[in-house]
């Protein structure tokens, strides 16, 4: 039976991933579609879950086994919920609410009649009891007479304050926080945007710790009963250049000083490149560096930058890198690979994304024997996007940046970074850092 149950799980699962991803039935997707699954699954969750596991689970290829629970709590979360059990308990809950939805409806007609003749005798009762009523002297009602609607179940949060405890990476930061009594069953502090990120608090319980892997412009949130109750700002500063590989369970390996080479380019010593290419999975190195730029806006900045992939083998064959551009408010996501795969790369301008599916994003394709050179034009949140001086983008932001924060560099294998410079709107420099 449970089996039997796993199976209707499975299909919702599969439904969900389908309708989220947009790109139809999972059975016609090519690799590519499954690797870029990989990818967004990864960005979202920092869980790396293989090709080949993904394909088995949506049913691309044979497999009679059950997937493994981890994995289905990658799936989940990825979806927006807390694992594979809140997963099932959410299409339980929707399926009996159908099922109530349609007896009540097999049942309305019978009941139709019933009801309209006791609303007529209720009419006419109560027109005579108006009448009664305005026949008799007033009084004021005892206030504790009233009829007592039903109490809120979630009051207001009477505090909610973080505090890093150092800095540099990684950062554990204290949160403190008190709920007024009420009836709540479940309070949890969420880390970002990402509700797959909460952790649980006992009743009572007014202080809790959580560690942040990397540096960015984060908003925590206090959640009661899936309800957010108050939200603070927090940054996570990179003290410097961070780089670190993508791990397992959001887990990064950070790249160690004597190995990260900061002569002519930033990049990782031949050491750590000879060892990324060993690895089964391809794994994603980043380049991070956060810090306040004294109020650089996010509608009015440029933005330049040489970068370059530095690794090509069978694995990693399409040589894709992102550069975000991260500001308080959110972020843009520019996404590189060579010409071939230009249709598996997706486009994020904070909020709005383009798919190279239907979208061409052919600009983006680049020739990684050579240093690329990247330019970013933003007026007045008009958006400008120029590779090699040519221009391959232009976009009207929906919506603000907010202030720019850092930048960050995510090459699936390994990359090197020739120089990076951030321009006020006046053309003063805000940062500049040349290798």
């Amino acid at each position: 039976m449970e089996a039997n149950n796993n199976k209707e799980y499975l299909k919702e699962l599969k439904k969900a991933i389908e309708q989220k991803s947009g790109w139809g039935d999972s059975g016609q997707w090519t690799t590519q579609d499954f690797q870029a699954l990989n990818e967004a699954i990864l960005e979202a969750t920092k869980i790396n879950i293989s090709v080949t596991t993904l394909k088995r689970v949506l049913g691309k290829v044979q497999y009679n086994a059950q997937p493994r629970v981890s994995t289905l709590d990658a799936l989940s979360q990825f979806l927006g919920y807390e694992g594979w059990r809140s997963f099932k308990r959410t299409i339980s809950a929707n399926d009996q609410a159908t099922n109530t939805s349609e007896k009540s409806h097999r049942h309305s007609v019978f009941r139709f009649s019933y009801k309209m003749l006791l609303g007529i005798v209720l009419i006419l009762g109560g027109i005579g009891a108006i009448i009664a009523l305005m026949n008799q002297p007033k009084e004021k009602m005892n206030t504790s007479e009233q009829p007592q609607t039903n109490a809120r179940l979630i009051t207001n949060a009477t505090h909610f304050s973080v505090k890093k405890i150092s800095k540099g990476l990684p950062n554990t930061v204290v949160f403190d926080f008190g709920v007024e009594e009420s009836k709540a069953q479940k309070v949890q502090i969420q880390q970002s945007w990402d509700p797959s990120k909460r952790i649980s608090v006992q009743p009572g319980q007014q202080q809790a710790t959580c560690m942040y892997y990397y540096p960015g412009f984060y908003q925590a949130k206090l959640v009661v009963d899936d309800q957010i109750l108050k939200e603070r700002d927090l940054f996570i500063e990179s003290n410097g250049w961070v780089a670190a590989l993508d791990g397992p369970n959001g887990k990064p390996e950070y790249i160690l000083a004597n190995d990260l080479v900061k002569q002519n380019s930033l990049r990782v010593s031949e050491s750590v490149q000879q060892k990324i290419t060993q690895y089964k999975q391809p794994r994603t190195l980043n380049y991070c560096y956060f810090q306040d730029f004294g109020q650089l806006s996010g509608s009015d900045f440029v933005f330049e930058t040489g970068f370059r992939h530095t690794l090509r083998s069978g694995k990693l064959i399409c040589q894709k890198v992102k550069v975000s551009i991260v500001g308080s408010k959110g972020a843009v996501i520019l996404p590189f690979a060579i010409p071939g795969c230009v249709g598996a790369l997706a486009l994020y301008l904070n909020g709005e994304q383009f798919k190279g599916k239907a979208n061409d994003l052919s600009g983006f394709g680049c020739d990684f024997t050579k240093m690329q050179h990247l330019k970013v034009v933003n007026q007045r949140d008009l958006m400008r996007i120029y590779l090699n001086d040519q221009e391959i983008w232009s976009q009207r932001l929906k919506y603000s940046l907010g202030n720019i924060v850092g930048v960050r560099y995510r090459f699936v294998g390994s990359g090197a970074v020739d120089y990076v410079r951030y321009y006020r709107a006046n053309g003063e420099v805000a940062f500049k850092e040349e290798f």
